[in-house]
């Protein structure tokens, strides 16, 4: 797991081990099972769970994510975030010019606006805390848990 610095915020699952650690600043991502995908900018954002490739939400100059196993490229743009499961659907929380991800398998098409949409689950009932002008949306198939601020935090839980 990765532990971070200073406004750190941590989630944690009680069916799970702890999926997440959060910081302002963070450097590296590193999954064990798979070789690192993703590069990252100055004020990241992580988050990381241990059974599945990396969850990536980022902030700022985003990158370019790309997840070999579903070979689905998520292009984001200067203030987005973006959060996808390989084995899912993407999650996607996105602020202020957020473009339009589209995952081929799910065939799902997620829009999402300034003051960011959540995409949910119709079949689970929502686990979110939400800040701000925050909006909150689940993934149809999982349980997503939502945790976000004003800077957009988003926490997945598959």
């Amino acid at each position: 797991l990765i532990s971070l610095s200073s406004s750190i915020r941590v989630v944690y699952d009680w069916y799970l081990s702890p999926l997440i650690n959060l910081s302002s600043s963070i450097s590296v991502i590193y999954d064990r099972k798979l070789s690192p995908l993703i590069s990252l900018s100055s004020s990241i954002r992580v988050i990381y769970d241990r059974k599945l490739s990396p969850l990536i939400s980022s902030s700022i100059s985003i990158r370019v994510v790309y997840d070999r196993k579903l070979s689905s490229l998520i292009s984001s743009s200067s203030s987005i975030r973006v959060i996808y499961d390989r084995k899912l659907s993407p999650l996607i929380s996105s602020s202020i010019s957020i473009r339009v991800v589209y995952d081929r398998k799910l065939s799902s098409l997620i829009s999402s606006s300034s003051s960011i949409r959540v995409i949910y689950d119709r079949k689970l009932s929502p686990l979110i805390s939400s800040s701000i002008s925050i909006r909150v949306v689940y993934d149809r198939k999982l349980s997503s848990l939502i945790s976000s601020s004003s800077s957009i935090r988003v926490i997945y839980d598959w």
